[in-house]
């Protein structure tokens, strides 16, 4: 499977990249049709603290599957959009 890596206003480490890879071809456990996936982060201003977001697409052969959450890491972000995609991704297995 393919993993694009997008950001804006930040530039991931390494260790970030491998571990959000990681995180994302785990989802191929729960949907094996997965082409292709899109990571994207996105650093902004907030006042709340939670200025870290994360963008998780997961492109299928029907269906694309898309997760946004933010965070005040990047990692907690990933892990979130994370379950959110296998949520979607378990609905749609049951749609089948």
């Amino acid at each position: 499977m393919e993993i694009i890596i997008q950001s804006s206003h930040v530039k991931p480490s390494d260790r970030l990249v491998k571990f959000a890879k990681m995180q994302v071809e785990h989802l191929t456990q729960f949907y094996k049709d997965a082409i292709s996936a899109t990571i994207f982060f996105k650093l902004e201003n907030e006042k709340d603290g939670l200025n870290k977001h994360v963008e998780i697409r997961l492109h299928t052969p029907k269906h694309d599957v898309f997760a946004k959450t933010r965070s005040n890491r990047f990692e907690k972000a990933i892990r979130l959009s994370n379950i959110a995609v296998r949520r979607q991704l378990r609905k749609l297995k049951k749609g089948r």
